[in-house]
């Protein structure tokens, strides 16, 4: 009877072989897998720093529009208070008043990089960067423009202000204010309401305008940081 020699060496090699094989396999799909989560990364950034340039266009010009409004408050009130004022302008000043702006964000990528998943960032600090411009800077200027009540002009303000005004406003063909014309017979206590108005949409003009500069300054540190990863 024979005895079977096992060749151990043979079984050893290809034991080696399949774990060498399933090691590169499972190694390979680790790489391509982390390859594409940076690739959506970089691929985010991008819309995201893109969408920022146009953020940051808006945040301007409603930063500039509080602030011009904030000028016609200050010339109503030298008005109001018998100074002299240019009659040319003061229908368009009067109506700038009670402009009111909305607060645009383009979101859209950043949302694709939360059901994504935040951490494909890898940068801890950037990503903290990213989601406190969104979900806390973007938010205080949505809530200033849309849900701060005393920041709504129109809705406060054009109506009384208008009724006190009414009997003194000059219109043009067209329908627009021409002139204001002077009113020193108005009671006391109706300029000091006029005054009031004024004073408390001045506060409210410059809360915003700053609040505005300062989210623009983040989104230009932001684009600025992006753009350094390019």
């Amino acid at each position: 009877m024979t005895k079977r020699t096992i060749n151990w060496k043979k079984y050893v090699y290809e034991f080696l072989a399949i774990f060498l094989s399933v090691s590169l396999a499972f190694g390979f799909s680790k790489w391509n897998e982390q390859r594409n989560k940076r690739e959506t990364a970089d691929k985010l950034i991008l819309e995201i720093k893109n969408g920022l340039k146009l953020d940051a266009n808006d945040l301007h010009d409603n930063m500039i529009g509080h602030t011009n409004a904030l000028k016609q408050v200050n010339f109503m009130r030298d008005f109001i208070l018998g100074k002299k004022v240019g009659q040319d302008t003061i229908g368009k000043y009067y109506n700038t008043l009670f402009y009111d702006y909305i607060s645009i964000q383009n979101r859209s990528a950043y949302e694709s990089l939360k059901s994504k998943g935040l951490e494909i960032i890898r940068d801890d600090s950037l990503r903290l960067e990213i989601i406190s411009l969104y979900d806390y800077y973007f938010e205080i200027i949505e809530k200033l423009e849309e849900d701060y009540s005393a920041g709504q002009y129109f809705m406060n303000y054009y109506k009384p202000m208008g009724e006190i005004l009414y009997d003194y406003m000059v219109f043009d063909d067209k329908g627009s204010i021409s002139e204001i014309r002077s009113i020193n017979k108005l009671p006391a206590k109706d300029k000091s309401a006029l005054l009031l108005y004024l004073d408390n949409m001045a506060i409210n003009r410059t809360l915003s305008a700053k609040s505005y500069e300062a989210v623009h300054e983040k989104v230009e540190d932001l684009i600025s940081r992006l753009e350094d990863l390019e």
